[in-house]
């Protein structure tokens, strides 16, 4: 009788690759992590620490001093090997105990950082010789890999391919790019207009005042796989993905881009 052999595909660390109905899967980065969705953001000089620790669940924080903080304002929880990439929205404020929109996702130990953030971009006034920042960093010992990126504008006046959002198209330029460990940068794109954002994402809707709003609004959604790669950021080497705002952008109402994809994990 004919002994019966089974062959077994591993990874590169042994762990054997599953299969769907016979379909071997052979490419899972986009599966069993951990999701991204993190907002393009820029630090306030406002922060403070944790006075009391806070559990998984808690919808309250307690902080050493809650000076500068108001409701509507975003706080980011910072630690040497953790970030919450979904920021917490301040509602209201008691004495130093603030309460937020969301439920705690992870153990935050006394002491750890709280900072203000901004990731409303259109407040950005910015220039060629002084533009303004706004960034997507992993903590260290973190690897994130991105895949898409999505965007809302709100302006006063509609929104035309060859307008910014609502408003003229920029002089200068709205730039993406990717910070390497190896101190280069890596430039995915320059938006001066809402044609170069439909270039890239090749999906952009313009969205009227219909139904009694009181603004018009730009909405797009860009996925980098659809151009066969995902952009990995590692937190231990200081990578980050940057937005440079090189003009002044206040006359939007909003503008808010989020980067999207998964967490690296064992």
């Amino acid at each position: 009788m004919s002994e019966l052999r089974k062959t077994y595909l591993c990874d590169g660390v042994g762990n054997p690759i599953g299969s769907l109905n016979g379909a071997i899967n052979v490419h899972n980065a986009g599966v069993h992590y951990y999701p991204i969705n993190d907002s393009f953001h820029q630090h306030t000089a406002t922060s403070t620490t944790l006075a009391v620790a806070a559990a998984i669940g808690d919808t309250a924080i307690t902080v050493v001093s809650s000076a500068g903080i108001v409701a509507g304002d975003y706080l980011q929880l910072i630690s040497s090997s953790l970030i919450e990439s979904t920021y917490t929205r301040v509602l209201s404020i008691v004495g130093n105990v603030i309460n937020i929109n969301r439920p705690i996702g992870n153990i935050h130990p006394i002491g750890e950082t709280v900072v203000k953030i901004i990731i409303d971009i259109s407040n950005s006034a910015g220039s060629m010789a002084s533009p303004q920042s706004y960034k997507i960093t992993p903590a260290s010992g973190q690897v994130w890999h991105i895949e898409r990126l999505s965007l809302q504008m709100s302006h006063a006046s509609a929104g035309y391919i060859d307008s910014f959002g609502g408003i003229a198209a920029l002089t200068n330029g709205c730039i993406i790019r990717k910070y390497n460990s190896d101190g280069t940068y890596g430039t995915f794109t320059v938006w001066q207009s809402n044609a170069d954002i439909f270039t890239d994402f090749t999906n952009i809707q313009f969205i009227d005042r219909a139904g009694g709003g009181t603004t018009y609004g730009t909405l797009g959604v860009g996925s980098f796989a659809d151009i066969g790669v995902t952009i990995k950021l590692d937190g231990t080497l200081g990578e980050y993905i940057e937005i440079l705002i090189q003009d002044n952008i206040t006359a939007l109402s909003l503008f808010q881009i989020k980067a999207q994809g998964h967490q690296e994990t064992a």
